[in-house]
């Protein structure tokens, strides 16, 4: 599902503020473990620092505690809507919602948002990694790739966004730019991003 720029690269390091993040949403999870509400905020926290596989779990098992997923959908957007309304400077928030808008269906909205997130802090490259994912589900392979490619312009040393980009590559029948990103995404795990 979530597979898949110019100036200056950096590695995508998890700052203390972030570590601390995690470690609160994941105490939330362990004290109350059948909370939908805890396992989205989870995986949404996972998604932005680079815990793409335990962010997609997270979903999943959030999906299967919700039990009506367009229903639960609502709630979150309603909830993440709210808050955004209150705030819109805060793009922790407004990656929720553009989630939010995801699990319920709304692709479209959910990459606006993505978007807005995109525009607060223009250093980020997880929005348009997922706006990527986006286009990609709907077969936009070229929009797919010049997200992906504005992903790693911010951050080269991200392996999930390099799968992504050769996926898309070899989707359009760009096989050598496909092997040559497959490569770099292995490279990339090997060492542990």
């Amino acid at each position: 599902m979530f597979f898949f720029l110019v100036g200056m690269s950096f590695a995508w390091v998890n700052t203390p503020e972030l570590l601390k993040e995690i470690e609160q949403k994941e105490a939330a999870v362990k004290a109350a473990p059948n909370s939908p509400d805890a396992r989205f905020d989870l995986a949404i926290t996972y998604a932005y620092t680079n815990k793409i596989e335990a962010g997609l779990d997270a979903l999943k098992v959030t999906g299967n505690i919700a039990g009506d997923t367009k229903k639960y959908a609502r709630h979150l957007i309603e909830k993440y809507y709210d808050i955004v309304k209150k705030d819109p400077r805060d793009w922790k928030a407004r990656f929720r919602l553009a989630f939010a808008y995801y699990f319920g269906g709304y692709k479209k909205l959910a990459s606006n948002e993505l978007q807005n997130v995109a525009n607060l802090d223009p250093r980020n490259p997880w929005p348009y990694g997922y706006m990527a994912v986006i286009a990609a589900e709907d077969e936009h392979w070229q929009d797919g790739i010049r997200y992906m490619k504005k992903a790693i312009a911010i951050d080269s040393n991200v392996a999930a966004f390099h799968l992504g980009l050769a996926q898309a590559y070899y989707k359009t029948g760009n096989s050598f730019g496909g092997v040559m990103e497959a490569g770099e995404a292995l490279r990339l795990r090997a060492i542990g991003y």
